[in-house]
Formats: C-alpha cells, sequence, structure tokens
C-alpha cells in the first residue's frame, strides 16, 4: 500500500543502550561514536518532519559495530500533512520512558507551553547524552519506592535530572550542553541540528583534537533537597564550533 510508511528491521546483536552500557567497559571515543550516531538519527527524523517522541535507553539498539539505531516509532508522530490529513498518535508514557520524557509530555497542558513537537526529542536525548556520558540513567539521584511520582513532582516544581558524581565525571562544556537540552521551556532548547553540530564538535570546540583522557571532576555544590548537581534549567551553554558539516545519510532506523 504506497501510502502507507513501513520499517523492515535488522537482527542488532549488542542488544539496547541500557544493557550495553551496563556490560561493557567502554572508551571515550566509543561514547562519542553513539551519541553521533542518535544525534544524526534525530536530524534526519526531523528533517522529513517526523517526531520520534519515545528516545530512551530501550529504543537504542548497538549493532555489531558498536553503532547506535534508533528503534520502536510507535508514538511517532508525522507533523506535516499526510494524505491531506495530519497523522498524531495517543500519547503514552510507558513504565521507565518517564526517564526520558519532556515536561510537555508529562504535566497537563495547562501548566507549561506544549511548544514545536520536535522539541521532546531533544530533551530526551540530553537524558540519553548524560546517560552515555555519566553511565547512570537520568534521574538516578532519586531513591524511591515510587520514582515515577517523585519524578512527576519534580518536574512541576521545575527540575531536571541532576548532573551525576563521576567517575565518570561529565565535563562542564557537555553538561552545560545537556542543560540546554532539558530546558523546561520547548522553545529554548536547541534544534536538531544544532545538536548534531554540538556533537560532532564537541572535542575541537574544546580546543582538543582529541577526547580528554581523563575529564576533569567538577561536580558543583548540592542544591536544595540534597539532589546532586545543579538544577538543569536556565543555564545556557553549547558549542562555539561554525565549521561546515558535511552531508550526513539517513541512518538506519528500525522497528522491534
Amino acid at each position: 500500500m504506497p501510502e502507507l510508511r513501513c520499517l523492515v528491521s535488522l537482527w542488532v546483536p549488542n542488544g539496547t543502550l541500557n544493557a550495553y552500557l551496563a556490560s561493557n567497559h567502554l572508551t571515550i571515543l566509543d561514547h562519542s561514536r553513539m551519541l553521533e550516531d542518535v544525534s544524526a538519527g534525530l536530524r534526519y527524523l526531523h528533517s522529513v518532519s517526523v517526531v520520534h517522541r519515545d528516545i530512551t535507553g530501550a529504543n537504542i539498539l548497538i549493532d555489531e559495530g558498536g553503532h547506535a539505531r534508533l528503534i520502536d516509532f510507535g508514538l511517532s508522530t508525522i507533523v506535516r500533512p499526510l494524505l491531506d490529513q495530519s497523522h498524531l498518535a495517543a500519547t503514552s508514557i510507558r513504565s521507565g520512558a518517564i526517564l526520558y520524557a519532556a515536561p510537555e509530555l508529562v504535566l497537563p497542558d495547562d501548566d507549561h507551553d506544549l511548544g514545536p513537537l520536535e522539541k521532546t526529542d531533544i530533551y530526551s536525548f540530553g537524558c540519553v547524552m548524560l546517560q552515555v556520558l555519566s553511565g547512570r540513567l537520568p534521574w538516578s539521584e532519586i531513591k524511591s519506592e515510587r520514582p515515577d511520582s517523585r519524578i512527576v513532582v519534580m518536574i512541576s516544581e521545575g527540575w531536571g535530572p541532576q548532573r551525576p558524581d563521576g567517575p565518570p565525571a561529565i565535563i562542564d562544556m557537555d553538561w552545560d550542553f545537556i542543560q540546554r537540552c532539558l530546558q523546561f521551556g520547548p522553545e529554548l532548547r536547541p534544534s536538531a541540528d544544532e545538536v548534531l553540530d554540538f556533537v560532532m564538535h564537541r572535542f575541537s570546540s574544546s580546543g582538543s583534537t582529541r577526547p580528554p583522557d581523563d575529564p576533569p571532576d567538577d561536580s558543583p555544590d548540592d542544591p536544595q533537597d540534597g539532589f546532586p548537581g545543579d538544577s538543569s534549567y536556565g543555564v545556557s551553554g553549547g558549542s562555539d564550533a561554525t565549521e561546515r558539516l558535511p552531508d550526513i545519510p539517513p541512518p538506519t532506523m528500525m522497528m522491534n
């Protein structure tokens, strides 16, 4: 049926990003490659007016070469008209997905500005970047028998996932960009093009042509309520790179 969009899956042997990070000793270059893959996939989706809406560590698979592949488009939204109609999937926050969910997907509509749908993916990317660089799930600082409920309360109070204590430490430049992705207001988050630009140039923009061997642990003081790191909202930062990116072919995307 030519009017329907379909996806064909390949078998990916290394499992999910969550499992891969937990069971492998990865280098800084490994981490960078995964972030480049996810951000390239995200840029491609947004370039064809598709919003994933469910980017999590369980919806990123790692292939035999250590490359990340986006999967599970069950909640994807086509943000441009398709066959003269707008196709919108129902919102659903699954167990575990709330760790990566933007405030506008969690809070009642009258509590915030929904903003561009694409910016929900940017928030989720910030959570994935935090996880890849620290080896910890977003919101790992919350120790509760009902973490989902606690996370909703924290988000409603303007909090986001906090900077994990090292090692490995998230360097300041990366943390500043993560915070840009985690801004409460969707319009304040970077675009997918800006995300890919930062990820591709993050080492050169810090004055180095290669990843640092041992990033310094520069964690700020604890804020109120005993959560490590500073608040995720209201802090800006990012890459100063201005070099033009080469054209990147669409990544392979799969459904599980």
